[in-house]
């Protein structure tokens, strides 16, 4: 047995081929040399046999690559990147220039003629939200809207600039970048994937997301080093079965999918089988940073890995078997759920084990108010290594180090105020001058450098082949500037990163000289490099320059990427000393010139860029920068126009990841204005919580918080009520903060502030109430006063009617997120109902949209009589958007209204409500979504009669007080039986009274209730699950019920095809008088919906 498998292996090593794939080949070639390559990376997959290899050459590839069976347990098969980082296979394609929609504020246009699948804001990692209609894309900043029948695209820009200043991609293929099924002993390695996502659902079996890479049912497979950024989802290996892959050392950011919000991560670990990720980095992405996921997930790591900036978890493990999984050495500076973690840094939340549960190896940068300055060495960079006077060292329960970084003595400090005599290795003993950093430096030390000036000349000579790096950073945002000569000499292996060079820079007799994000503003040469083998050179900036920005002197395999060239004066790269330039350059690309007509200059020519395009630089292009001074530095003043054109999607010259805590706004504008109410609307970023004041002087006496509860909808509506008939007034904003700020990325700061008052006088009359009709025969140009004048949105009512009116809905199905923004007012309610007998559908389109209505600012508004279903879910928690959603309003009715959950992909709860006084939920059906319904500070809140069917988590999360009474309660779905039913903040203030409880599972075991902050006996006990009988014994008595309702959809079937647990057995669609209760307690009880109410209900 043993020989023949000795056999085997050596065959399969015998008969092993490379592929080659390149721009220049063809697919009818033999694939066997680079000059016989292949032209598309899919024809090389397909060639490929267990233990072949598939080299790919640099470049862009159009394509979506896709392979069943792949692989073998005889040999590793290989596709790699000829050179890491340079091949990038798009599934999207540029968007034209848009134009601004005459009319309109923040719309604009462009001819489009591909099936748009999405929509991304490059410059701002940013997918663009999907609308259903037009005028929806001018309410939302950072939104789209396709017209497919006249072939235009539309949006709105995510920071209320003009769209113009800003560059778009379209995905347009619709399928996962690489897609490997059942890959065996397959390694990936150096592939870029990006623009990889589709405007419908995927399978389940890829969490209904679209991948940049997902390999399904692998097995021993590696991805290494591989970057997936501005796709659906990032990088995801899916086990199936016996697992043992390993991710390594790739990075995902920019990705989100409306499709999968909660799991579609920069790099994800999914029914996890001995997985591994270890030395990957997720940010910036709408789900995950880098997660283990699924409910089989078992025996999974996740190793020194880096999370930051995800509006999900940072990083995270949920599983059924999630106690067999962990995290180690790892950063995440947001949610951090995950049960099993060590020697890791937290930054936010880790719901599954509380801060005085969590090993003291690891750090808790909120819990323990860590200074981060004073105990990493630079953690604005993510660099989590400790400084020698960390607080941090020894302070372990095994008296070791905290964290993933053991101090080690490798990172030194300098600071303008130091001192040479120090030992450099904390911020409190930096050296002071260049002269001591470079000083003994060995392989592997790092030397931080603090803004400020520091006067050379400096030489180094530094370093040692095969040995690690030796580095000099800037540290932080700030400048850091090295004054006169810079000279590098006899060295291996030296980087310099973030630094701007004033004077000349001289580089010779070496070898691996890194530049990264450093500014040269050199009179002469800016950079002259003799004589230097693999030199790297990588966004950075050269302005200033007489001679060249780099010359090049018998050098050989330079690697030149995203660098921005001001070579209005002379050429940006010169070649010397006979080396020819394929010899000299290896690679060279991404890069802006100033002047396309002198690019390069060798020996004694000039080339152009096109002429360099020939060769080299094939997605370079012309831009010319603009320099402005500032203390004596210049410094790029249009970086706009170079954002998202580098390689992997990064800006042309200087780029660093951060996320900023800036707000924009819009000034506001009176939409509308009644005898005792005025509307008034504006726009602000990142979910602003805006001060706003109103009164009958300037001065604007009276001021509130707006805090809309769905932070990511930044269309503010906001409206006045009670006013005084023919009276002046005045209203302006007088502030804006931060909703949910960055952690560490400094204080929020408002650009322009629009805070001048506007004025409005109301009207003397009131007018008769009026009742307008919506139909899907209608016109948005009819009066809308007769059914057959009617209005054809309801959106277009919703803007257009007075306190007072009402709004009578047609039967038929609807598309399009209603935005009320009119008020009514006390005694003059606005009642938008569906026309008796018929059936009003609001449909979101397979999960497009995140909403169907939103209610801000606004007084006695009711809603009556209408099914929803196909809303997708977008977000989680209180900056999540439901099917319909309610901040700041007061004495709002949601009645009779059917929330049909079921279906593809993860639907929302039914309500999300905040800061809202007197809101009522009555006889409505609440069925499978993520959760019921979230309340969070309403006062006089009432939730009755109503049924709740089977949603994924809870049933009610409610932080505030509230009445619960009548209603019917049925279990969650089978794999969340663990998770309580009913969240309260507390249990003062929630009155639960005269509910039916139907369970999956005893209450003893199920503990349907959890109170976050209990409070007995005077001390606060935490998070408390309790049963029902123990809620009514510590709490309160609630007449509360377990019992089966015996809805009538499930009574009819044959009782041998009922589920064990027998709302299992109801499927979708059902309507109202399928849900009614008829056990006759239950009945009698009067529990759940009122049959009564829907005589007029749902005819046709």
């Amino acid at each position: 047995m043993k020989l023949t498998l000795l056999l085997l292996l050596l065959s399969a090593t015998l008969h092993a081929t490379e592929f080659f794939v390149n721009k220049q080949g063809l697919d009818s070639n033999a694939g066997t040399s680079r000059a016989a390559a292949f032209l598309t990376i899919q024809k090389g997959v397909d060639a490929l046999q267990p233990g072949d290899t598939l080299s790919i050459g640099r470049g862009e590839y159009a394509e979506a690559v896709a392979r069943k069976g792949l692989g073998g347990a005889e040999a590793v098969t290989i596709i790699r990147a000829e050179m890491r980082g340079t091949v990038l296979l798009r599934g999207d394609v540029d968007a034209p220039v848009f134009k601004p929609v005459a009319g309109t504020r923040q719309t604009f246009v462009a001819d489009f003629k591909w099936a748009a699948q999405a929509v991304y804001e490059v410059d701002t990692w940013s997918r663009m939200g999907e609308r259903a209609t037009l005028a929806e894309v001018e309410f939302q900043p950072g939104s789209y809207f396709y017209d497919a029948a006249a072939g235009r695209l539309y949006v709105s820009s995510t920071d209320l600039r003009s769209a113009e200043q800003h560059r778009y991609s379209v995905p347009v293929l619709g399928r996962h970048g690489l897609e490997l099924e059942k890959p065996v002993r397959v390694v990936l390695d150096g592939i870029a994937v990006r623009g990889f996502e589709s405007g419908g659902m995927a399978s389940s079996r890829t969490l209904f997301g679209t991948w940049g890479i997902i390999f399904l049912g692998a097995r021993d497979c590696i991805i290494r080093d591989c970057t997936a950024f501005l796709n659906g989802g990032g990088i995801c290996i899916a086990s199936e079965g016996e697992g043992g892959n390993l991710v390594e050392g790739c990075t995902g950011y920019g990705n989100s999918s409306p499709h999968n919000t909660s799991e579609c991560a920069g790099v994800l670990l999914y029914q996890s089988k001995n997985d591994v990720a270890r030395n990957c980095v997720g940010y910036r992405s709408i789900g995950v940073g880098v997660r283990i996921y699924g409910l089989a997930a078992e025996h999974g790591l996740i190793d020194h890995c880096l999370g930051w900036g995800n509006e999900g978890p940072d990083v995270g493990i949920k599983s059924g078997k999630a106690e067999t999984c962990a995290t180690k050495n790892s950063v995440g500076l947001g949610y951090f759920p995950v049960r099993n973690v060590s020697n890791s840094i937290l930054g936010g939340p880790n719901i599954y084990v509380p801060d005085d549960q969590i090993t003291k190896d690891n750090i808790l940068l909120p819990a323990e108010r860590v200074n981060r300055d004073q105990e990493f060495a630079d953690p604005l960079n993510f660099d989590f290594r400790l400084q020698s006077t960390s607080a941090m060292r020894n302070s372990a329960p095994d008296g070791k180090d905290r964290g993933p970084f053991p101090f080690q003595a490798n990172v030194f400090f300098v600071k303008p105020n130091g001192d040479d005599a120090a030992d450099g290795l904390s911020m409190t003993g930096a050296w002071k001058t260049l002269a001591r950093a470079v000083q003994n430096v060995r392989p592997g030390d790092t030397v931080y450098l603090e803004p400020g000036v520091y006067e050379g000349p400096v030489t180094i000579r530094a370093g040692k082949a095969g040995a690690a790096p030796v580095s000099w950073r800037g540290r932080g945002a700030g400048k850091v500037v090295i004054a006169d000569g810079f000279h590098i000499e006899n060295s291996t292996g030296v980087e310099f990163e973030r630094l701007h060079f004033s004077g000349a820079v001289i580089a010779s007799a070496s070898e691996g000289v890194r530049f990264h994000n450093c500014r040269f503003t050199g009179k002469d040469t800016s950079l002259s490099v003799s004589k230097v083998a693999a030199l790297k050179v990588t966004h950075c900036e050269f302005t200033g320059f007489a001679g060249a920005a780099l010359r090049l002197d018998e050098c050989q395999q330079a690697h030149l990427s995203s660098n921005l060239y001001d070579n209005r004066t002379a050429p940006a790269v010169e070649i010397r000393g006979g080396t020819p330039k394929d010899r000299a350059i290896r690679y060279s690309d991404y890069h802006s010139y100033a002047d396309a007509a002198r690019a390069w200059k060798f020996g004694d020519g000039v080339m152009s860029m096109v002429q360099v395009q020939q060769t080299q630089d094939t997605y370079s292009r012309a831009i010319h920068p603009t320099f402005a001074v500032e203390e004596s530095t210049p410094y790029l003043s249009n970086p706009a126009s170079f954002m998202g054109l580098g390689a992997l999607g990064q800006s042309i010259g200087f780029h660093q990841d951060r996320m900023s805590n800036t707000l924009e706004m819009t000034a506001p504008v009176l939409h509308s204005v009644g005898t005792t109410t005025a509307n008034i609307e504006w726009h602000v970023t990142h979910g602003a919580v805006c001060e706003v004041a109103w009164g009958d002087t300037p001065e604007c006496a009276n001021r509130v918080k707006f805090h809309v509860g769905v932070t990511t909808d930044n269309h503010r509506s906001f409206s006045l009520t009670g006013l005084q008939p023919g009276k002046k007034y005045y209203f302006r904003i007088v502030g804006l903060s931060a909703a949910n700020p960055f952690d560490g990325k400094g204080k929020p700061e408002v650009i322009d502030p629009q805070y001048g008052a506007i004025s409005f006088t109301t009207e003397r009359e009131q007018p008769a109430a009026k009742t307008y009709y919506v139909a899907t025969d209608g016109d948005d140009a009819n009066s809308g006063l007769e059914r057959g004048l009617a209005w054809r949105t309801v959106g277009h009512a919703a803007s257009r009617i007075r306190a007072g009116d009402t709004v009578l809905i047609v039967g038929g199905t609807y598309s399009e997120k209603v935005r009320v923004r009119v008020s009514g007012d006390k005694g003059l309610p606005i009642r938008f109902k569906s026309m008796p007998g018929e059936r009003v559908i609001f449909d979101g389109n397979e999960r497009r949209l995140d909403a169907a209505w939103v209610i801000n600012g606004k007084t006695n508004i009711e809603m009556d009589g209408f099914y929803f279903r196909q809303i997708g879910l977008q977000g989680g928690g209180n900056s999540g958007s439901r099917v319909v959603n309610v901040s700041h309003s007061t004495d709002v009715s949601i009645r009779r209204c059917m929330w049909d959950g079921y279906g593809k992909g993860y639907a929302p709860g039914f309500v999300c409500a905040w800061n809202s006084e007197n809101l009522r939920i009555s006889n409505c059906v609440i069925a499978r979504g993520f959760d019921g319904l979230e309340v969070t500070n309403c006062p006089g809140f009432i939730l009755e009669n109503n049924v709740f069917v089977c949603n994924l988590i809870q049933a009610t999360k409610l932080a505030t007080k509230a009445t619960v009474r009548n209603n019917i309660f049925t279990d969650s779905i089978p794999t969340k039986v663990k998770v309580p039913l009913q969240q309260y903040g507390t249990q003062t203030g929630i009155e639960d009274h005269n509910n039916c409880y139907f369970l999956r599972a005893p209450d003893e075991e199920r503990q349907l209730f959890w109170v976050l902050n209990f409070s007995e006996g005077g001390k606060n006990l935490g998070h408390t699950r309790m049963s029902l009988a123990d809620y009514d014994r510590r709490v309160r008595s609630t007449r509360s019920i377990i019992a089966d309702p015996k809805f009538p959809a499930i009574q009819k079937l044959d009782p041998a095809k009922v589920a064990k647990f027998p709302i299992d057995s109801l499927v979708s669609p059902f309507d109202f008088q399928d849900v009614f209760a008829t056990n006759p307690e239950v009945a009698k009880r009067g529990m759940g919906l009122q049959p009564e109410a829907f005589a007029d209900m749902g005819k046709k």
